[in-house]
């Protein structure tokens, strides 16, 4: 089940993404559905991949199987384009907290600059299943499938295969959903307050008001692309405080936050 125990690598988003589109027009049934993503002539017995993308997308609720017949559950507006597909899928995704899916993205935000010292994925995936709790396992090929999605939502960018924790795109995607008023200043108690239920995986855990590596990077390229202006006011009795970089313009301390998009 990819969004609750095991990640399967071959229910990657432009499959299931291609699944719902699939169902726009009509619904069909479960057969007439698979032969539209996967066709018997381009598929061997042995590269079945139909199987797990349907079970991705019954987990994520946006389909269902009734009476022999598969039908959308979300609205046609949503399948414009993988875009607009990704901000109705990080809804649902990182709705469930004790899911396998949520556990390790929240691990892996968690582990700062620990989670690039890691060359391939068997490390990676141990280094997280030491960080995991309640039980849960997490193997190799759970964290190639967590790569794909963890790209896809936007809480890193893939470079070599290698996922760099940079949540940009969620936080942008939750900004929006959100609707601040824009040339809104806001300090960043308010701004947190405010994404903090949308965004469980990466501000789940705050110590001493500093945030992780991964949302540290979201908000200093929403800063450097014009789409918020975070400030330090030096007379302010509330600071955050960025993960440490001393490369970049602000370093570390910030007070307020501009809306600007």
């Amino acid at each position: 089940m990819m969004f609750k125990d095991r990640m399967k690598t071959d229910a990657i988003p432009e499959r299931v993404y291609a699944l719902c589109c699939a169902l726009k027009k009509k619904s069909l049934s479960r057969n007439a559905l698979r032969e539209c993503v996967e066709p018997d002539e381009f598929a061997s017995s042995s590269m079945r991949y139909f199987p797990n993308v349907f079970a991705a997308a019954i987990q994520l609720n946006l389909i269902n199987e009734s009476e022999g017949q598969v039908s959308l559950l979300i609205g046609k507006e949503k399948l414009t384009n993988m875009s607009e597909f990704r901000k109705e899928i990080s809804l649902r995704a990182f709705n469930d907290d004790t899911s396998l899916f949520f556990q390790v993205s929240r691990a892996y935000l968690g582990a700062n600059e620990e989670i690039l010292g890691f060359d391939n994925v068997s490390k990676m995936s141990d280094f997280i299943q030491s960080k995991l709790a309640n039980g849960m396992t997490v193997f190799e090929d759970d964290m190639r499938a967590w790569r794909f999605w963890a790209a896809y939502l936007g809480i890193g960018i893939i470079h070599d295969m290698f996922v760099i924790p940079n949540m940009y795109v969620r936080i942008n995607d939750i900004l929006n959903a959100i609707k601040f008023q824009k040339n809104k200043e806001l300090t960043i108690t308010e701004l947190i307050q405010s994404i903090q239920p949308l965004c469980k995986e990466g501000l789940s855990s705050l110590v001493n008001k500093s945030f992780n590596m991964g949302f540290s990077n979201g908000l200093r390229q929403l800063h450097d692309s014009g789409r918020i202006e975070l400030r330090y006011m030096p007379d302010s009795n509330d600071v955050w405080y960025l993960f440490k970089m001393e490369e970049h313009i602000i370093q570390s301390a910030i007070t307020h936050v501009l809306i600007k998009g």
